[in-house]
């Protein structure tokens, strides 16, 4: 029985293009990103906010700002600062990769 190899293995991080980017508050565009897999407790937490209760559209805003880790040259506290600016592209890409 061979090893798995190290291509193989379960990648935890994806990398994404938003198609218009997030200009931060300096004027520098972010157009590259990485997100993590969502645990449970990611999608799970979420349902207990207010703003999800009354709207379940705000779920995804919260489900991404969880597992978004950078965004151009920002990391993962300040890449949810952009989050309604940049949740368009998200869900552009998101319906990408369910597509694939």
């Amino acid at each position: 029985m061979a090893l798995a190899q190290p291509a193989q293995l379960l990648r935890t991080e994806v990398e994404f293009t938003l198609p218009l980017g997030y200009v931060d508050q300096g004027g520098t565009l972010h157009r590259q990103g990485v997100m993590r897999l969502a645990t449970a407790f990611d999608e799970v937490q979420p349902l207990q906010d207010s703003r999800v209760q009354a709207n379940q559209a705000y779920l995804s805003i919260l489900l991404l700002s969880r597992v978004v880790v950078k965004l151009g040259t920002l990391r993962s506290s300040s890449a949810g600062r952009g989050r309604r600016t940049i949740l368009g592209g998200l869900r552009v890409f998101a319906r990408s990769v369910r597509a694939i």
